[in-house]
């Protein structure tokens, strides 16, 4: 199912993409854009797998500026848990920065 609404905490537009079935590993996906989508900022998708062994949930981030006229990628970061059989759950954090000179 696709719907579009304002971001509440940012002067952004958001169009979220969200599974019709369970069984998708990707359950949201959410798409940042100002003005209009070629006008990208921030990409968001929500990630689980699951099966008998562990259950992995990941939160992926994506952001976007302008350089030298053209969208790039910036930053990324990837959050989630992982629980194993017969343990606990484990959480994780990935952060990154792009620079360009």
């Amino acid at each position: 199912m696709i719907t579009e609404f304002p971001d509440s905490k940012s002067n952004l537009s958001v169009r979220q993409f969200s599974a019709k079935e369970k069984t998708l590993q990707v359950e949201v996906l959410r798409v940042y854009y100002k003005g209009s989508l070629a006008n990208l900022k921030k990409i968001e998708a929500s990630y689980r797998k699951k099966n008998y062994l562990y259950e992995n949930l990941q939160q992926l981030v994506l952001e976007f500026n302008k350089i030298y006229n053209k969208n790039t990628l910036t930053s990324y970061s990837i959050e989630g848990t992982q629980k194993m059989i017969l343990t606990d759950s484990v959480k994780f954090s990935i952060n990154g920065s792009i620079t360009i000179n």
